[in-house]
This record gives C-alpha cells, sequence and structure tokens, in this order.
C-alpha cells in the first residue's frame, strides 16, 4: 500500500509540473487565485522533501498545511477586501498592454480602471478590490480567451520549461 500512495504522490507532482511546463506554449490557464497557487505549492513542496512512504500519515499533516494556507489567505483577503491572482506567462515588458487590457476591460463592465491592477511593481500578481468582484468573473473569461493573441509565445521560455520540468521530473524519480 505504501509503494502505491508514493507512485501516486510522484505522479501527482510530475503531472503538476508539466502542466506548468506545457502551459507556458498552450496557454489554456493563463491565470490563478493566488491562495491556490500557495497552498498547492506548500503541499507540493512538503510532498518533495518530506514525504516517506513508510509514515503515510505525513500526507495529512501536508494537506493540512495546504488548508491552513488557504484559510489564512481567504481571511486575508475578506479583511482587507482584495483578492489576488497571479499571472503564470507574463514578463515586466507586458505590463503596459496588461495595464490596458484591463483598464479597457473594467471599463467595459462598469467598474472603476484602477479597481483591477498590478501590486506594486510587479507584472505577475494581479490585485482585484471587492468592487470589481462581480465583473471578475467576465472579465478573466475574457482574458482568458483574449490571451494568446494580446502577448506573444516566447519560444525560449517556453523550451527552457519543459526542459527543466523534465530534468526536475527525473531528479525527483530518481533521488526522492
Amino acid at each position: 500500500m505504501n509503494d502505491w500512495l508514493d507512485l501516486g504522490l510522484k505522479t501527482f507532482v510530475s503531472v503538476l509540473i508539466l502542466y506548468l511546463a506545457v502551459n507556458t506554449f498552450w496557454r489554456y490557464h493563463p491565470i490563478a487565485k493566488a491562495r491556490h497557487v500557495a497552498a498547492l505549492a506548500v503541499v507540493t513542496v512538503s510532498i518533495m522533501a518530506f514525504f516517506d512512504p513508510n509514515r503515510a500519515f505525513l500526507l495529512l499533516v501536508f494537506l493540512g498545511a495546504g488548508v491552513f494556507v488557504e484559510a489564512v489567505w481567504f481571511a486575508m483577503e475578506r479583511r482587507f477586501r482584495r483578492t489576488a491572482y497571479i499571472l503564470l506567462l507574463t514578463d515586466r515588458a507586458h505590463r503596459p498592454v496588461l495595464t490596458e487590457y484591463f483598464a479597457a476591460g473594467a471599463s467595459r463592465h462598469g467598474v472603476h480602471p484602477e479597481a483591477v491592477g498590478f501590486w506594486r511593481d510587479s507584472a505577475y500578481v494581479l490585485i482585484v478590490k471587492d468592487e470589481a468582484a462581480a465583473a471578475w468573473k467576465p472579465l478573466a473569461k475574457e482574458f482568458e480567451r483574449d490571451f494568446r493573441g494580446l502577448l506573444p509565445i516566447l519560444a525560449l521560455r517556453a523550451y527552457l520549461a519543459v526542459v527543466l520540468a523534465l530534468i526536475l521530473i527525473s531528479a525527483y524519480w530518481r533521488y526522492w
């Protein structure tokens, strides 16, 4: 049973790594909630670093840590009335285009353009204020639809992401 659990978790981590790598050029999901990304990262890194098939109860501890991250982040979102999203495939050079796109989209949906904007100087963390929450879902769907034509695919970045993912997966299966 422990071997099957170990194989299942290794497969889960490998599929997650491959999904992130392949998404760089297929671009199916360019945006994700930051709290989900953080919780998934905590669980995945914990599994990769500390999981021992002879102590399967650790999986519950790792999942509990992910739920804890989700709960704390959710409480912070409610307290500060802002939701953070991670743009997975953007670069700092893309920020002007993305800022213009989100400002136009917010105006189109009847929301103040400054209710949707980037956190500080980043091009990866998008902050949506609660006043824009009702219009955010249609705007996010439009963004996912338009993303392929909005920003160019950087071939070298996609190639490096796939190569690094394959190296990481092979090291994970061999040494962990």
